[in-house]
């Protein structure tokens, strides 16, 4: 059954959206810079990758798709009696060896296969209903105006090299799905080992939220040196309280815990004061994990949280969860 959850993703004031280019320019504008920042799987899109689980002491092989991964992954391999599908999870164990490795399908191949645009081409035979993630709409409007899809990032836990992710896109592109490309340099997959060098956290596909926490800072870095002008059209301010001349921020992911440590990160750098010209508001998507719904909370200036207030549905894309 579908659930509908009505949200504003608050990064949606398209026609407020500055048009630098990425990284952002410090020059003022005299509209709302506006990011959009999406996790892929489960949220943009139900990709059919599969993740390879292998079986303690054996080379027996399972395979998993990734909402069920993000759901029972602290689970694998632990003590206990964790059933999936039939099988102990207690008795399989991730892998990131050469010759074993569980996340083979979400890098680019030994020689050079590009598994995503394999598997996005795959995805595209199925109906909506299958593939239809809860931020695709909003991807597909961010993508809609070359200038919302310059400030539009990618921040996945997949390997691919961002190239590999810009060929998939250029066939979203080709068979009408997206209007514009990003820019290759705003696509982060924290597996890949340049990417993940880059900002010197641990992480992984297997966890890779501390290196989404840093991408996510040094994004809101460079948004704050873009001045604020005057000319801005006020908005609801962080707190919800009344209204101040600001940009406005959002990344949204199906995994708990990587939306609970950008929440975590980002508002202990928002209690800091570390990006006063920012409303930074975050979205859990996620459809598979019965204890959780989906949010979206706003991170307020002391750090803490807030829900989203019904005047903010105003500001920006009204959508629904789906």
């Amino acid at each position: 059954m579908k659930i509908l959850v009505q949200v504003s993703l608050l990064l949606g004031m398209l026609s407020c959206v500055t048009t630098s280019e990425a990284p952002l320019s410090p020059q003022a504008s005299n509209k709302t810079v506006v990011g959009w920042n999406f996790d892929w799987d489960d949220n943009i899109m139900y990709m059919p990758t599969k993740i390879v689980l292998f079986k303690k002491n054996s080379n027996q092989e399972f395979l998993m798709d990734t909402g069920s991964f993000a759901v029972h992954r602290k689970s694998i391999g632990k003590p206990g009696r964790y059933i999936f599908k039939g099988k102990n999870l207690a008795n399989y164990q991730v892998l990131t060896a050469k010759n074993k490795n569980s996340f083979r399908y979400f890098r680019d191949g030994k020689n050079q296969e590009n598994y995503f645009l394999d598997d996005l081409k795959v995805a595209f035979k199925q109906s909506e209903s299958v593939w239809k993630g809860p931020s695709w709409d909003a991807f597909v409007f961010a993508l809609g105006q070359q200038s919302s899809a310059k400030r539009t990032t990618i921040i996945t836990a997949r390997g691919h090299s961002p190239k590999a992710v810009i060929q998939g896109l250029k066939y979203l592109k080709k068979i009408g799905k997206i209007k514009y490309l990003i820019p290759e340099g705003n696509i982060y997959t924290v597996s890949n080992p340049k990417i993940s060098a880059r900002f010197s956290a641990k992480g992984g596909a297997a966890n890779p939220s501390a290196i989404k926490a840093e991408i996510m800072k040094t994004i809101l870095d460079d948004l704050q040196k873009v001045p604020v002008s005057s000319a801005i059209k006020p908005s609801i301010n962080r707190d919800g309280n009344g209204v101040v001349r600001q940009h406005l921020w959002g990344f949204s992911d199906d995994d708990w815990g990587n939306y609970e440590k950008a929440v975590s990160v980002l508002s202990s750098g928002v209690a800091k004061n570390r990006w006063p010209n920012v409303k930074v508001v975050v979205f859990y998507t996620g459809r598979h994990d019965k204890k959780r719904k989906q949010q979206i909370r706003v991170l307020k200036s002391d750090g803490s949280v807030r829900p989203r207030i019904a005047a903010e549905a105003r500001e920006g894309f009204v959508k629904v969860f789906r």
